[in-house]
């Protein structure tokens, strides 16, 4: 029969292995395979809500991600569910200002005159990892 230290021991044996499983496991490689891609922007040095952020891979397709501008400026960057990430790769980042219509219910103009919105122009090029997360960081934007 073990006694009180012998048995704290065997215990606290198990929950170091256990620990040290549980770290083994968490490396910075991303389970679902999309990375998490966030940023910043200001439009004129200021925080604009509303920029549509859309990510168009190298080969030329579509759009396959996109996020919004909250009122602070962020976004984070979706494929399937809100926040959930991009697919590795390089894409071209386009981002387009619009106005919200009411009696169509849509998106409607560019406030930022186009500048940023063809994804050919290759203004912002973004090459993102397999592993870990990609920050766009603050992407000064400016009026046309």
């Amino acid at each position: 029969m073990m006694d009180d230290k012998e048995a704290w021991r065997a215990r606290s044996t198990s929950w170091s292995m256990m620990i040290v499983l549980v770290i083994a496991g968490c490396d910075a490689s991303n389970e679902d395979g999309l990375t998490k891609t966030r940023g910043v922007i200001h439009v004129d040095g200021r925080p604009a809500m509303g920029v549509v952020v859309k990510l168009y891979p190298e080969s030329g397709a579509a759009a396959i991600a996109q996020g919004t501008s909250g009122d602070d400026g962020s976004f984070q960057v979706s494929t399937n569910v809100a926040g959930d990430g991009v697919v590795p790769g390089k894409y071209s980042a386009t981002m387009v200002w619009s106005r919200f219509d009411p009696l169509s219910r849509s998106q409607t103009g560019d406030r930022l005159g186009g500048l940023y919105a063809d994804p050919a122009e290759q203004a912002f090029l973004w090459d993102i990892p397999a592993t870990g997360d990609f920050d766009a960081g603050t992407i000064e934007l400016s009026m046309p």
